[in-house]
């Protein structure tokens, strides 16, 4: 199975508001508001075994860690410079880094390959064609989109489809 660590998002009217912009911006595949999530860490390919035992390391780094609540501020691109690729939504949160930091530690001695400059964000849309980034209201730019609480980590699978990807919960980790 396609495998990877996150947080769910409930998205405000105001990441509502953005994506709408984006979407009428250019030729784009926004992410699906059921599928609109955080990522902590994509693991790739697993086996069900190897997936539990990721799963019993994530409960341990779970654990160290209490709830916490992440800011959704801004919005860019990757890459960062030329022709955009994905459109992403900024979270500030000095807690989301240091959990995906200690599971990102924690899964390096499974052989996972460690982040090499980990960017917390929440990606909104992937540009499939002609695309005017200028087309995107100024005022998005540093707009505070709000705050959810983060109350626990999934490890999650995904099925692609033609129509795009399906996630499915194969653990839920509650923080302390």
């Amino acid at each position: 199975m396609r495998a990877f660590i996150a947080v769910d998002v409930n998205p405000t009217g105001e990441m509502l508001q953005f994506m709408e912009a984006v979407r009428k911006a250019g030729k784009v595949k926004m992410v699906e508001r059921e599928n609109l999530h955080l990522t902590l860490k994509f693991l790739g390919e697993v086996s069900e075994a190897t997936a539990e035992d990721i799963g019993a390391v994530v409960r341990e780094c779970v654990g160290r860690h209490g709830a916490f609540d992440i800011l959704f501020r801004g919005y860019g691109f990757f890459p960062p410079r030329g022709r955009p690729r994905v459109v992403w939504i900024g979270v500030e949160s000095p807690a989301f880094i240091e959990l995906a930091k200690d599971i990102d530690n924690a899964l390096s001695k499974m052989g996972y390959e460690r982040e090499r400059s980990y960017v917390p964000h929440l990606t909104v849309a992937r540009v499939k064609g002609p695309f005017n980034p200028g087309a995107i209201p100024e005022r998005f730019a540093k707009m505070n989109f709000g705050t959810q609480r983060v109350e626990c980590v999934k490890l999650k699978k995904s099925r692609l489809t033609p129509t795009g990807p399906i996630y499915s919960d194969i653990a839920v980790f509650p923080l302390r």
